[in-house]
């Protein structure tokens, strides 16, 4: 899409034939990107002065608020982009529990890594299953049909966060060792 003549460059981690748009996108090769059904869970005006527009929205994964943003403009009639943006809470962490880091001691209880990833599926592994995951194997996980699962070792030892990439397959997305 444009606004005003000025190219929207799609920064999306979305794939097309195994390469990332954005990546695409920089080579000099556009893609159309799907379209995909998402949903707006609620969505709330904060202010309008001067003709910038402050919502909040509460969406599905996958929702792209800077297209929103063009979306809600279009609907208006006129043009629009983000000037900024701030994610407030994702799954079950919010920003108002958070702390400064310099705020951070003794006192403040930090979750670790194995608690802070009680909202995926975990798988535990052992042995020379452990060298494989930190070496960036891919895992056959059939009992599994979330797109995410957090693998750790047996004594919970954080090891990665694997993403599905077909039914019962998943590949590394983020390391934790």
């Amino acid at each position: 899409s444009k606004a005003l003549g000025v190219p929207v460059v799609p920064i999306s981690a979305i794939h097309h034939d195994g390469r990332k748009l954005y990546q695409l996108y920089y080579e000099g090769i556009e893609v159309e990107r799907e379209k995909r059904k998402v949903h707006i869970y609620d969505i709330k005006l904060i202010s309008y002065e001067n003709g910038l527009i402050t919502f909040s929205a509460t969406v599905s994964k996958g929702t792209y608020i800077r297209v929103l943003g063009e979306d809600i403009a279009e609907k208006l009639s006129t043009y629009g982009h983000l000037i900024s943006l701030n994610r407030t809470n994702i799954g079950p962490f919010d920003v108002k529990d958070g702390h400064k880091i310099n705020e951070v001691n003794n006192q403040i209880p930090l979750l670790s890594v194995y608690d802070a990833m009680n909202f995926i599926p975990t798988y535990k592994v052992h042995g020379d299953t452990i060298k494989k995951v930190k070496d960036g194997y891919k895992l056959t996980l059939r009992e599994f049909s979330s797109d995410l699962v957090f693998v750790c070792t047996d004594d919970n030892i954080p090891l990665a966060i694997y993403e599905k990439i077909e039914e019962g397959r998943y590949k590394v997305k983020r390391g934790l060792w």
